[in-house]
């Protein structure tokens, strides 16, 4: 399966349509990010969504089962959403940032409402690369963080 933003226009409509009608709100924009935008992702990766909103007020997020595209690298041909949503007006010049791992990263994200690309930072991608690697690597128990923070926190110009 490609990254979003190569997706195709009838399977994008599918996707946006799909937040759209799952939300009970009014948005400003959708944006997809993490790694279904700058790739590296596995099958069972989940499709990480953000909607801008006006009135945030701490609203919950949704995780929801995704089918009306095909996930032919996945058992259950199904994705996974997780949608999070934010404060339209908070959002920094179209600098979108993704809370992942315990890190606040400038990742590459898509608006799937406006089609536009945002470039994010190549540092980012590759902490948050080598963090997931990393966790992966020890199933996720006794995960050395400390000793990766010291090799890799000079990627991050901030952190969470």
């Amino acid at each position: 399966m490609n990254i979003i933003q190569e997706w195709n226009k009838i399977n994008k409509d599918k996707l946006l349509l799909f937040i759209i009608n799952n939300i009970d709100c009014e948005y400003k924009d959708v944006i997809i990010c993490g790694s279904r935008v700058f790739g590296g992702f596995r099958p069972n990766s989940d499709i990480d969504v953000l909607v801008l909103i006006d009135n945030y007020n701490n609203k919950s997020s949704v995780v929801l089962s995704f089918s009306d595209v095909i996930n032919e690298e996945h058992p259950s041909g199904k994705f996974t959403l997780t949608i999070t949503f934010n404060d339209y007006f908070k959002v920094n010049n179209n600098n979108y940032y993704w809370i992942s791992l315990g890190y606040v990263y400038h990742l590459p994200c898509y608006s799937i409402l406006n089609n536009i690309l945002y470039e994010g930072d190549n540092n980012s991608i590759l902490h948050h690369t080598k963090l997931t690697k990393l966790i992966i690597e020890y199933n996720g128990i006794d995960v050395p963080f400390e000793k990766f923070n010291l090799e890799n926190d000079y990627l991050l110009d901030y952190k969470k």
